[in-house]
């Protein structure tokens, strides 16, 4: 019996650098995608055009995403305003850190049970060699008798 998952690596640490890497990509995505905007909507124009007028009076601005004039669909998005995008930043740098604090809790976790399996593994070779060496003592003897 050999030791196949010999484990000469350890769990990763936490990291500020790779957290504030993950956060960094996060809000890039974030302020790239519709993310930061909000998708307006109206049945008929003046519905519509009063949407876009109540959203930019309060800070929301028109995007470069094309606005959709279907008949009876009309809808633009709005990119939101700085201190809305600044709340649902902070809400994503803090999803972003959870995320990353589960994945190096998972990986300890899974190092500690391979550590485990290891452990176990040499226990078990360990006594096989006892064992075997019982045996051979016992066969000596038995030999030195007969």
């Amino acid at each position: 019996m050999t030791t196949t998952n010999k484990i000469s690596e350890s769990p990763r640490k936490f990291d500020a650098e790779e957290l504030a890497i993950r956060q960094q990509q996060a809000r890039w995505a974030y302020s790239q995608t519709t993310q930061s905007c909000e998708l307006v909507r109206g049945s008929i124009p003046k519905q519509f055009l009063q949407v876009v007028i109540d959203h930019a009076s309060d800070g929301y601005l028109l995007t470069d995403y094309p606005v959709d004039t279907s008949p009876m669909s009309y809808s633009a998005q709005m990119r939101k305003p700085e201190h809305v995008q600044e709340v649902e930043l902070k809400q994503l740098d803090e999803k972003v850190k959870t995320a990353y604090l589960s994945e190096l809790e998972k990986e300890l976790a899974t190092f500690k049970s391979r550590l485990v399996a290891q452990q176990l593994e040499n226990d078990e070779i360990e006594q096989q060699k006892k064992l075997e060496k019982a045996k051979a003592k016992r066969l000596a003897e038995l030999q030195r008798e007969a």
